[in-house]
């Protein structure tokens, strides 16, 4: 079957064809949109932290972080998440900015603490993340919910640890701010030492 080609400048519609726009059948061209919008892609080579900046109330009204194999240069170490409300410059870490929940093998809590602790209070090798021979590290989404809100600021966890036993295990998480505040940062952090590779890709939920 023989087909013909338009060009576009023949077609009788208002506003600018673009990259990546369709032509609607109202003769309109428009944008396709999504409810979760690609900020950054970020390879992690022996940084102490990860820290993302790019709050924007004016366009998003939450953020998800996607890990993939975060090692940290220190065997059997816990996952860590903090805030910020001077755009980075300083992350909150006194004793009672953050409450938290973590169900990783055993459930525990902390109601006043100086992070989120994404793995939970509870000792041994076996609650923790690893990085000797072959032990992958973590992976999985993070969550933060409307920073911009001046409330008490939400997040959640889904991640898959490659243990310091070692085991392959899931980590469901939860954590908030004990203060109402405008958070325009979030930071990643291993317990001790630095995180020696992987990558954190994120994205922001649209609020229109």
């Amino acid at each position: 079957m023989s087909q013909t080609k338009v060009a576009v400048g023949m077609l009788s519609a208002t506003g600018t064809p673009g990259s990546g726009n369709f032509l609607r059948g109202d003769g309109t061209w428009n944008t396709p949109s999504s409810a979760m919008t690609f900020i950054s892609n970020t390879d992690i080579s022996n940084a102490a932290t990860y820290n993302f900046t790019a709050v924007d109330a004016s366009s998003y009204e939450g953020y998800g972080l996607f890990l993939q194999n975060l090692i940290p240069v220190t065997d059997a170490v816990k996952l860590y998440v903090r805030t910020s409300t001077d755009g980075g410059s300083s992350y909150d870490a006194d004793a009672s900015d953050y409450m938290w929940g973590s169900r990783f093998i055993s459930y525990t809590t902390d109601d006043a603490d100086n992070q989120i602790n994404i793995h939970g209070s509870t000792g041994g090798a076996a609650y923790t993340v690893g990085s000797d021979a072959n032990e992958s590290g973590c992976s999985g989404w993070i969550w933060v919910y409307g920073p911009h809100s001046t409330a008490f600021t939400h997040i959640t966890a889904n991640i898959a640890t490659h243990t310091g036993e070692p085991k392959l295990l899931q980590v469901v998480a939860s954590g908030q701010r004990l203060e109402a505040a405008d958070v325009d940062a979030f930071q990643l952090l291993f317990s001790s030492g630095n995180i020696e590779t992987g990558t954190v890709t994120a994205y922001g939920i649209a609020n229109a």
